[in-house]
């Protein structure tokens, strides 16, 4: 391979130190140009090309604010959040927080046993539970009417193999519930769903 120019001593004893950068040229101003172009009779696309041949202007430089102070934190100033400690190993092996917390943990339990027990009321009736109680009470009260629905005849006199536990045929099955035979039932409903 080529060498370099510079050998390694060379560029370890030397150093370049920043040059500062040539000045920032604004933009050309075309309104202004197109404006004394007018004024100088140069109309024409090629009179036009000729005036910004001979002629310059550029847009006004940007404001620059001079000596800005820069505040800077103390030195003594560190950002992020500080280390936490480092867990204590002896507490950790020696079941000392766990002690602690079986402690705390008995004391709660101690405290909510030693509150007065609050009886439960019923709960409010909802929209949704008063139709369901209207509904048994009208399906429970409702008289049956004694027509037999339509069968055919050969299977008039054939048993159902299966029973619903129904109190149909029974003395008083049709007779209206009272309020807490009604209760029952409801109670048995929910008590099955």
């Amino acid at each position: 391979g080529e060498k370099d120019d510079e050998g390694v001593a060379a560029v370890t004893r030397s150093w370049k130190y920043h040059e500062e950068s040539a000045k920032f040229k604004p933009d050309r101003d075309f309104r202004k140009l197109n404006a004394l172009g007018v004024k100088k009779g140069a109309i024409t696309a090629k009179g036009t090309k000729e005036f910004r041949q001979k002629h310059d202007a550029r847009l006004p430089e940007p404001k620059v604010q001079k000596n800005i102070v820069i505040n800077l934190p103390d030195q003594d100033f560190a950002y992020g959040k500080a280390c936490k400690p480092s867990t204590p190993i002896k507490g950790v092996i020696g079941n000392f927080y766990g002690e602690m917390g079986e402690e705390e943990l008995s004391m709660k339990y101690s405290q909510i046993n030693s509150l007065p027990q609050q009886k439960l009321g019923k709960p409010k009736p909802t929209k949704a539970t008063k139709i369901c109680q209207d509904h048994i009470k009208k399906t429970t009260t409702q008289k049956e009417d004694n027509k037999e629905l339509f069968k055919l005849k050969k299977f008039g006199k054939v048993q159902p193999r299966t029973t619903t536990n129904r109190p149909i045929g029974k003395k008083g099955a049709n007779k209206e519930m009272d309020d807490e035979e009604f209760e029952r039932a409801v109670q048995n409903f929910f008590d099955q769903s």
